[in-house]
C-alpha cells in the first residue's frame, strides 16, 4: 500500500502542475505572451513553476503542519507561507526571464513581480493542499467541551492506570488516550481525529498503528482504525458495512473485520 501512495501522491501533483503551466501558457502572464512564441511560454512556465514551486511549497508545508488546530489557522498559515515563499520564488522566476527572453527586470518591478508571484502560487497552493485542510476541524480545540471525569469508584482503592500510548507523543496537540476517536490513511499521510481536532502524520499505517500501546480498538479495513471507546454502533449501509463514531463521524469497514467490531461492541455492552 505504501508504495501505491508514493506513486499516486507525486502524480497527482505533477498533473495539477502541468496543467497550471498550460493555463498560464495561455494567460501569458509577465509579458510572456508577447515576448514568447506557444512552444517556449510553455518551457518557460514548467521551468518557473519549478523553481518557484520549491520555496512556496517548503513554506506552506512548514506553516500548514505546525499551525493546523483548526482550518481558519491552516488556511492562515497557507496564506502566509506563500506570501514568505514568493520571496526567493520572485527572484527565481526573474533569472527564469532573463534566461528564456534575454533581458532582466528591472529591480523597480520587483514588487509588481512578487504581487504576481503571490497570485499565482496562492492558487496553486491552494489546488496542492486544500484536500489536507479540508479534513481539519473547524472548532478550536479550546472551544471542545471538555470530558467528564470519570465518577469516582469508592469500592476499590486501585490507582488509575491510564493505558499507555506512544503515538501521543508523536501529535502535536494535548490529549489524553481516551481523545483519540479514530486514524484514516489519506495519501502517505495518517488523518488522526481526537476529541481536540484532527492532525496529519507522515506516516505509514502499521507504523502508526505500533505506537497505539494499550489503547483498545479495531482495524476497519485497509484505510482506517477506531478507538473501542468511541465506537458506539454498526449499520449497514447497501451493500457496504460501516461503523458509527462517537463524534457523528461514520467510517466504513470491511467484511473481514466485522466479528473484530462485533466483539467490540458485545465488551462494551458487557461493561
Amino acid at each position: 500500500m505504501r508504495k501505491i501512495f508514493f506513486k499516486i501522491g507525486p502524480l497527482r501533483s505533477s498533473i495539477r502542475l502541468l496543467i497550471a503551466a498550460g493555463v498560464l501558457r495561455y494567460t501569458g502572464p509577465f509579458g510572456t505572451y508577447d515576448a514568447l512564441p506557444l512552444i517556449g511560454r510553455l518551457l518557460f512556465w514548467v521551468a518557473a513553476i519549478v523553481v518557484a514551486g520549491g520555496p512556496i511549497h517548503v513554506c506552506v508545508h512548514f506553516l500548514t503542519r505546525k499551525f493546523n488546530q483548526t482550518r481558519r489557522s491552516a488556511i492562515a498559515s497557507l496564506f502566509a507561507g506563500v506570501v514568505i515563499g514568493s520571496i526567493p520564488a520572485t527572484a527565481a522566476v526573474m533569472a527564469v526571464f532573463a534566461y528564456f527572453v534575454g533581458r532582466s527586470f528591472d529591480m523597480v518591478t520587483y514588487p509588481v513581480m512578487w504581487g504576481n508571484v503571490v497570485v499565482i502560487g496562492l492558487v496553486i497552493a491552494v489546488i496542492q493542499f486544500w484536500p489536507r485542510i479540508a479534513h481539519i476541524s473547524t472548532i478550536p480545540a479550546t472551544e471542545q467541551p471538555p470530558s467528564p471525569p470519570p465518577p469516582p469508584d469508592e469500592t476499590s482503592h486501585k490507582p488509575d492506570l491510564k493505558p499507555i500510548v506512544p503515538l501521543l507523543s508523536k501529535i502535536s496537540q494535548y490529549a489524553e488516550p481516551e481523545d483519540i476517536i479514530s486514524f484514516s490513511m489519506r495519501d502517505h499521510y495518517v488523518e488522526i481525529t481526537t476529541r481536540n481536532g484532527v492532525e496529519m502524520l507522515l506516516m505509514r499505517f502499521q507504523d502508526i498503528n505500533n505506537l497505539l500501546g494499550d489503547l483498545q480498538g479495531c482495524r476497519l479495513h485497509r484505510s482506517h482504525w477506531a478507538a473501542a471507546a468511541h465506537v458506539t454502533d454498526l449499520r449497514r449501509s447497501g451493500r457496504a458495512h460501516e461503523v458509527i463514531l462517537s463524534d457523528g463521524r461514520t467510517l466504513p469497514f470491511s467484511a473481514s473485520y466485522l466479528d473484530c467490531v462485533k466483539t467490540m461492541l458485545e465488551e462494551k455492552s458487557a461493561a
